[in-house]
């Protein structure tokens, strides 16, 4: 839109570029199911593969509680960034491009 403007008022020296068509995501966040300390093993905008190793949440005593993996290929979209994590927080978001 801003581009539009200003090359209606003759401010730039080329047509602006139509926009990119937006990508468009499903999926949904992965819940605790345990309270502990949140450590993630990727970054959000990480293309990952089903199964994919995203996150732990370790007990007091670094016992694992609970994993979580990539439940489609997709994209990691949200990702906790609090490192204390109680069960029903929300932790990871994996979206699935579609078209």
């Amino acid at each position: 839109g801003i581009s539009a403007c200003l090359a209606e008022w003759g401010m730039l020296t080329s047509d602006p570029q139509p926009p990119k068509a937006p990508d468009v995501f499903t999926g949904d966040w992965q819940l605790a199911s345990a309270s502990g300390i949140f450590t993630a093993s990727c970054r959000i905008g990480d293309p990952v593969a089903k199964g994919t190793t995203l996150a732990a949440i370790a007990g007091m005593r670094g016992q694992v509680l609970q994993e979580f993996a990539a439940t489609c290929d997709g994209v990691v979209l949200g990702l906790r960034s609090k490192a204390y994590i109680r069960a029903t927080n929300w932790a990871v978001l994996v979206g699935k491009r579609i078209a």
